[in-house]
């Protein structure tokens, strides 16, 4: 059963995989060449215990596409038809996979993804069958599940093994996928074998907690490698090396189809092209298109062509993928991007950069989304005339939404504010720019500022003129309100903004402006059913927006009507909305509406005295809160300390439960909530009542006094402070 060519370690990786426990394969150092024979024995030997083989490249340019390595594996095994060859006993592969994420990056049609009958190989995920398939709902904590799902499935048809050459040019989600799949690959028949030239180190550290076998070959010198290359290149005939210089600007495009499209040949003609750089060794066809025998170099060989050869060969790709059906979204969209942007196309790269930058964040990669904004401030500020300027400014109000997302609000609104800048540069007037006064605002009373008298300066000059952005200014205006616990003026700006929003055509303004309406209702403790009509009104618009990603506004309405329920004592109706905004926000993967609801839910355990479930959500919402690296002033940080000392003191654990909400009054005076402020408040007086400390609780009850916050208390913190009134009187 053994190979020359295969390190032991990797033959005890494959023996194992029989038995049924998998792992990663990891083949490092010696020169390019050496890695493959490595790989073409592991290959051999798996093919040879009739078991599933799949070998896939990975290009320099995958490492800007979620998941484009893995496609060809994705869409071999999410569906039979669009398997190549045998993919398992009988041939067929069995039955569709059910899993419409994968089913979108591994370029499947949607209805392709639908149930076609019979047993699933892999567990159907309980909502598929009635939500539509769409990128703009995509989920990344969904798609990792369908993804293990994926594989656990078709392993139970037949042991597999994935080899993927050159993965350092994998992209992160694609690493990160790994690492997530390493929790289970020792107990799936499964080896997936990388071949990589990067150092053991970064692979150690993304593959610490997975099963993974080490296979480090001697270091290969390949000093001349580069210059060989460059010396076969300059033997070409001219046409040969425009064919190749196209094939190499393509890079995973480089398909037949694509190359004859471009360069407006026959068959033949492509053939007579490319014959040359394919005799030189520089270029070879691999499955269906054409691929530079030495990826590693790629930078090289793109850097003898000139500059006006690149830029007139990126823009006749772009001209030909423009053609191809589904090039507005997926990986397709992504290359057409990059095509535009480096043939300094600004008219046609920066929208196509701002859309690859929205499919990036669906697709669970924001670092990627920046990372394509950036890229097209940079084109835009190529073109010095009033368009440049005015994409400019387009990329940084996106910038600064992705930002805000993020729950990164300082950078959010350092964005905000160069996008205002520029559009006042540009001399356009208030109807145009208003609309970031509202986003700096909203970024700025995050962070404990006061933007109210800019704002109302603004919707003087809106007035009148513009309903859905007098709406639009006015929420805004509230939100700072019900952030200053000014429960009135925070009711009626509220109310007013519903009234224009109404008057408008945006709905999702309207869905924000009944959001920002109940909570002003809420936390004011007053007219709960005022609060649920306007919640239940925001409800109405829920089937309009499924499906998009504004879908994820109604976590927070979910989420005002459990708070409501709460606040009335009504704890089943309470739970049963909470966990409904749980299952909504983690449908949309780990992001700031998340946050939202780890904050609050556990309190409603707390109330019922399932510690374990409120401990377990509170664990979750640090591991958030460190992730996402906010600071104390944030919300959802003083959210945290909130949850933590509730936790606390009904454990009877008082000296936790007192320094988190100690913590928590002083991350206030840092600018953050008065709301959670006057929370803070009320349990230190409850904690030093029931503890005999009457002092500290007068003091404690003092300072909510003094800062206005007595008549505002609600629900069960209205309770609690009842409770103890009695003893402060008496001690008086």
């Amino acid at each position: 059963m053994g190979a020359p060519s295969l390190p032991s370690p990797a033959y005890e990786a494959l023996r194992r995989v029989g038995q049924g426990a998998g792992s990663f394969v990891l083949i490092s150092g010696g020169s390019r060449a050496e890695r493959s024979v490595v790989l073409d024995s592991v290959e051999q030997l798996a093919s040879s215990s009739g078991w599933e083989t799949l070998r896939l490249r990975a290009h320099p340019t995958d490492e800007q596409v979620p998941y484009g390595a893995l496609q060809p594996w994705l869409a071999r095994w999410a569906h039979p038809l669009a398997s190549s060859g045998h993919s398992g006993p009988g041939g067929d592969g069995g039955p569709a996979f059910t899993m419409p994420l994968v089913g979108l990056i591994a370029g499947l049609p949607a209805h392709d993804t639908e149930p076609s009958g019979g047993a699933h190989p892999a567990p159907r995920r309980a909502s598929e069958a009635d939500r539509p398939v769409d990128l703009r709902a995509f989920s990344t904590a969904e798609l990792r599940a369908e993804l293990v799902d994926l594989v656990q499935g078709r392993t139970q048809q037949n042991a597999a093994v994935v080899l993927i050459e050159d993965a350092d040019f994998l992209d992160a989600p694609s690493r990160d996928w790994f690492s997530f799949l390493g929790a289970r690959m020792a107990d799936l028949p499964l080896a997936v074998a990388l071949s990589v030239d990067e150092e053991d180190e970064p692979w150690h550290d993304r593959f610490a907690k997975s099963p993974t076998v080490w296979c480090p070959l001697p270091r290969s010198s390949s000093g001349s490698a580069e210059d060989r290359l460059r010396s076969r290149v300059r033997a070409l005939p001219a046409r040969s090396l425009d064919a190749l210089s196209l094939a190499v600007l393509a890079g995973p495009d480089a398909d037949r189809a694509t190359l004859k499209d471009t360069l407006g040949c026959t068959d033949q003609e492509l053939n007579l092209a490319l014959s040359p750089a394919i005799d030189a060794e520089l270029l070879r066809f691999v499955g269906d298109r054409y691929e530079v025998t030495e990826p590693a170099l790629f930078p090289g060989l793109v850097g003898i062509l000139t500059s006006p050869q690149r830029n007139a060969g990126h823009r006749k790709l772009a001209q030909t993928l423009a053609k191809r059906p589904g090039h507005e979204q997926g990986k397709l969209l992504f290359r057409l991007s990059d095509h535009w942007a480096e043939a300094g196309d600004v008219g046609r790269g920066v929208p196509a950069l701002i859309s690859a930058s929205r499919e990036a964040e669906r697709w669970g990669a924001p670092e990627l989304a920046e990372r394509r904004l950036l890229r097209a401030v940079l084109l835009a500020q190529t073109d010095p005339t009033a368009r440049g300027r005015e994409l400019e400014e387009r990329i940084y109000a996106e910038m600064a939404t992705l930002r805000l997302r993020e729950g990164r609000p300082e950078e959010g609104l350092a964005a905000y504010q160069r996008a205002l800048a520029l559009a006042k540069e540009r001399g356009t007037k208030v109807l145009h720019w208003a609309r970031y006064v509202a986003g700096i605002s909203d970024a700025e009373v995050r962070l404990g500022g006061h933007p109210d008298e800019r704002l109302k300066a603004t919707l003087e000059e809106v007035q009148g003129r513009s309903s859905d952005l007098e709406a639009l200014l006015s929420r805004s205006l509230s939100y700072y309100y019900l952030e200053r616990a000014r429960f009135e003026e925070a009711v009626t700006t509220s109310e007013k903004a519903c009234e224009l929003a109404d008057k408008g055509h945006d709905t999702v303004l309207k869905v924000r402006c009944r959001s920002s309406a109940a909570s002003a209702y809420i936390f004011g403790g007053a007219h709960a059913e005022r609060a649920r009509a306007h919640l239940l009104r925001a409800l109405e618009h829920r089937k309009e927006l499924q499906g998009t990603s504004d879908e994820i506004l109604f976590v927070s309405i979910l989420d005002e009507l459990s708070l409501l329920e709460c606040s009335l004592g009504r704890e089943e109706e309470a739970l049963r909305w909470g966990e409904e905004s749980l299952t909504t926000a983690r449908r949309f993967g780990y992001g700031t509406s998340l946050l939202l609801v780890l904050g609050n839910l556990p309190e409603h355990y707390v109330h019922r005295h399932d510690l374990a479930r409120a401990q377990a959500l509170a664990e979750e919402l640090r591991r958030m809160v460190q992730r996402f690296g906010l600071p104390e002033r944030d919300n959802h940080v003083q959210q945290l300390y909130l949850v933590e000392g509730r936790i606390a003191a009904d454990t009877g654990d008082y000296a936790t439960a007192r320094e988190r909400f100690e913590r928590l009054v002083a991350s206030t005076e840092k600018g953050g909530s008065k709301i959670f402020l006057s929370q803070a408040l009320v349990h230190l007086i409850v904690l030093s009542a029931r503890q005999n400390h009457l002092d500290a609780a007068h003091r404690y009850h003092r300072r909510l006094e003094r800062e206005g916050l007595g008549k505002s208390i609600m629900g069960e913190n209205r309770r609690l402070l009842d409770e103890v009134e009695p003893l402060l009187k008496g001690s008086g």
